[in-house]
């Protein structure tokens, strides 16, 4: 694969990364989508992916099952990843991004010498997609107060796609700016004038009324926790999922 021309293509990949602002989760979908289009089978697909993502530097390695004929993508990550199946080599954990199931597998040690970054999960600044909006409009219990948004639905696919991170990625995401103004620009003249404890009443008020509850077992049948716009797409949220929104808000 080396001796072909593949650098306009990871340049290509350099450059969506940037035009989208894409973090490298979304780096890994833009990869996994390439190969699959570009591949005309899922093992090949594997063995394109472990190479794209090692020549865009980061650390990813591909493996076979033991017990049959199917490739694994392995790829380390900066935080924990839950509900997946790891190895750990040079104190970095390699999360199972293709299976859930726990197996054994065969793997050449090697490491690529461009590869030298785990996959950062962090969302330093939201993706931007081209696509339709969703408006969801929730209001306090007492009726006084309103809130009205348009959320990206692209977006949505996006961070339905994220696997369960560290609660970190989800409290420090950086929010979509157009549902960020327009939530923050609703709730900020109800809460002027007011002090800092009738302020954070009013607004944990209006998390904790404005939503409806539903575990996440529930709404899903699996754990899910939100990011803050996901908040105002889904039907119901958790506690954990408005902590996120409250913390925001705060």
């Amino acid at each position: 694969m080396c001796s072909k021309d593949y650098k306009p293509l990871v340049d290509d990949c350099r450059k969506a990364k940037s035009d989208m602002k894409l973090n490298d989760w979304g780096v890994f979908l833009l990869v996994k989508s390439i190969s699959e289009k570009m591949c005309s089978d899922k093992n090949s697909a594997v063995v394109m992916q472990q190479f794209l993502l090692n020549e865009l530097g980061y650390r990813s390695k591909m493996a076979r099952r033991a017990d049959r004929n199917e490739m694994l993508l392995f790829v380390a990550a900066d935080c924990l990843i839950y509900a997946r199946p790891y190895f750990t080599k040079d104190g970095l954990n390699y999360y199972n991004i293709t299976s859930s199931d726990a197996c054994q597998f065969y793997m050449c040690q090697k490491d690529s010498p461009k590869a030298r970054q785990a996959l950062g999960m962090q969302i330093s600044q939201p993706p931007v997609f081209e696509g339709e909006k969703t408006n969801s409009v929730h209001k306090n219990k007492a009726g006084n107060v309103t809130v009205s948004v348009d959320v990206p639905k692209s977006l949505m696919e996006f961070y339905n796609s994220v696997p369960q991170c560290d609660f970190s990625v989800y409290v420090n995401a950086k929010v979509n700016e157009g549902v960020a103004n327009t939530v923050l620009s609703t709730l900020r003249p109800w809460v002027e004038g007011k002090s800092d404890a009738d302020a954070a009443n009013l607004i944990i008020n209006f998390v904790q009324t404005g939503f409806d509850y539903a575990t996440d077992n529930e709404q899903f049948g699996y754990e899910k926790p939100f990011f803050v716009e996901e908040l105002f797409y889904y039907p119901q949220c958790d506690c954990e999922d408005r902590a996120v929104l409250y913390s925001f808000l705060m």
